[in-house]
């Protein structure tokens, strides 16, 4: 069996019983031992932490902030599209120097910007399209 298979059954178990995380990697390792798959329990380790990180990135929402005014109208904007986040999510906000204002807010699947820089980038393109 390849280390990506061993790995989600791993996970599967430890979505189940996430209090005997442990114990079910110690049987899985004492597993492989026993049929002399000794050189797959890194590679099973690695494929875990990857869905484990995967699995954390999904559930992340990222705003991006042209300044700390700018934040506090992120997160009431937040609860305004509720609709496009995970269930379970984990804010992540960041200062970005390359805004001039306002903000952009970024799931795995969406991405929302509220920026100026935005707005002005989308102007300077109808202009030079007008152009042509």
């Amino acid at each position: 069996m390849k280390p990506a298979a061993y790995a989600k059954a791993i996970m599967r178990a430890i979505e189940n019983e996430p209090e005997k995380a442990r114990d079910i990697f110690t049987k899985a390792r004492l597993y492989l031992k026993k049929k002399g798959e000794n050189s797959l329990i890194r590679a099973i380790g690695e494929n875990v932490r990857r869905e484990l990180d995967n699995k954390e990135r999904k559930n992340t929402v990222t705003v991006k902030i042209a300044n700390k005014k700018d934040g506090r109208m992120a997160l009431k904007l937040l609860s305004a599209h509720g609709k496009i986040l995970p269930k379970n999510y984990r804010t992540e906000i960041m200062l970005d120097e390359s805004l001039i204002g306002g903000s952009i807010i970024q799931t795995r699947e969406h991405r929302i910007d509220l920026s100026y820089k935005g707005e002005l980038v989308g102007l300077y393109r109808k202009l030079r399209e007008a152009q042509i």
